[in-house]
């Protein structure tokens, strides 16, 4: 896994993503009864037609009130909406789940990597597993990882979405790093809520994942004189320069 880093910031950050115990669960933590709430919540249910639907339960409002509230975290809704909800409902039921349970983490990719515009969940995860793992080390933590990550997605540029099933498992992974074919990747949360929107503060892991312009031999100009030129050729509004 450390093969060819040079980088001692690098070495150290993949050394605490690969020391880190990954045989624990994200809900190790939870109490006893929301232990059993997810047990029931995620035990088979059979799928009706909207015409074959029944009446929720007082113990599985309970779940769904838990659920609701987000004190309850599962991968996916409860199984057994799949019998006291009619498709459409379900349908609104896992949307919403994406929007608000899911979390994804983005990770800027060098570009010196090739990641195929359109490349396929299994394949990410492939170069993932192959870049960090060996013999006798990664294991357990690619398995965590396959775990706790619903899809991996490119987004055809520079970034890397890893879209995680809960919000706890997410902050396991934030600001860990991986290897991604020789290179090195780190994990930030860079989503923007919605009191952030207009206010024209972007944090350091924002910043990294927009567009940005490396312009060499360019240094005699200063960075005064450049931010105004790019300003005016690019018509483009230059959030930060280094």
């Amino acid at each position: 896994m450390l093969e060819g880093i040079w980088n001692p910031v690098h070495v150290k950050m993949l050394l605490n993503t690969l020391m880190t115990n990954w045989e624990e669960t994200p809900n190790v933590h939870m109490n006893p009864d929301h232990m059993a709430m997810r047990k029931e919540a995620l035990a088979p249910a059979n799928a009706s037609c909207d015409e074959s639907i029944r009446s929720g339960t007082a113990r599985e409002n309970e779940i769904m009130k838990a659920y609701m509230a987000g004190d309850l975290e599962l991968p996916h809704p409860p199984n057994f909406l799949k019998e006291v909800m009619i498709s459409a409902h379900r349908a609104l039921m896992e949307d919403m789940h994406e929007e608000y349970m899911n979390s994804t983490l983005t990770a800027v990719v060098p570009a010196t990597v090739r990641v195929g515009a359109n490349a396929p969940h299994a394949d990410l995860y492939k170069e993932l597993f192959v870049a960090n793992t060996d013999k006798s080390t990664g294991h357990s933590m690619m398995r965590a990882l396959q775990r706790d990550v619903k899809r991996l997605s490119f987004d055809g540029g520079h970034t890397l979405l890893f879209v995680f099933y809960s919000k706890s498992a997410a902050a396991r992974w934030n600001q860990k790093a991986l290897r991604y074919q020789n290179a090195v990747i780190v994990l930030h949360n860079t989503h923007r809520r919605p009191e952030d929107e207009g206010t024209g503060q972007y944090t350091a892991a924002q910043v990294e994942v927009q567009y940005a312009v490396r312009i060499y031999g360019a240094g005699r100009l200063g960075l005064a004189a450049l931010e105004r030129a790019f300003s005016l050729f690019s018509e483009a509004k230059v959030l930060d320069v280094e």
